[in-house]
């Protein structure tokens, strides 16, 4: 049975190893430190969340709002986008063997929920042109460019955005009437 657990600043020393793990699957030079998601957990703002298959680890995701730095980075800091409030996606990772099986889908739409519930405008992230990618597409990703040698990585990355203020992922409560 497929479950899901929140990161925050209480389980993060049991899911540490896990998080870390699925680090592995970025290049050395973007990848993100212990004391790095520490800080990230700690600022409060993060949304994290781990998946889990009978038990078994088997994914995670991982966003914070950009800071003012990032936002100037990713050409997000004009007027037009000065009353919007952000969530950037860094971590997305299902692990080796339980990919392509909706897993990751059913995370981020997890994921997606929860941004939702905390006022979050829009979604945005870099992401190879993998699962990841195509999952953040079954949500109405909206591609705005292509990142070449992106971050030093000599990998391409689409950065994308998802609009959740269009997005309908709470089905509405129904009422019976007698």
């Amino acid at each position: 049975m497929l479950t899901f657990e929140d990161i925050n600043t209480n389980n993060w020393k049991r899911v540490v190893s896990s998080v870390m793990k699925s680090e592995l699957t970025y290049k050395k030079s973007i990848r993100t430190s212990k004391m790095g998601y520490a800080q990230i957990l700690i600022d409060g703002d993060a949304i994290g969340k781990l998946a889990f298959f009978d038990n078994t680890y088997v994914g995670n995701i991982i966003a914070y709002p950009p800071t003012n730095a990032e936002m100037i980075d990713y050409k997000m800091n004009k007027p037009e986008f000065s009353n919007i409030k952000y969530v950037y996606l860094f971590n997305f990772v299902i692990a080796n063997g339980y990919r392509g099986e909706g897993i990751g889908s059913k995370l981020l739409k997890e994921f997606l929920i929860t941004a939702q519930e905390l006022g979050y405008d829009r979604v945005i992230g870099h992401f190879r042109p993998n699962g990841s990618l195509a999952a953040f597409k079954k949500f109405g990703a909206t591609e705005i460019e292509v990142c070449r040698n992106w971050e030093n990585t000599k990998e391409d990355y689409i950065f994308c955005e998802i609009d959740l203020k269009k997005l309908k992922l709470i089905e509405p409560t129904i009422t019976v009437r007698n």
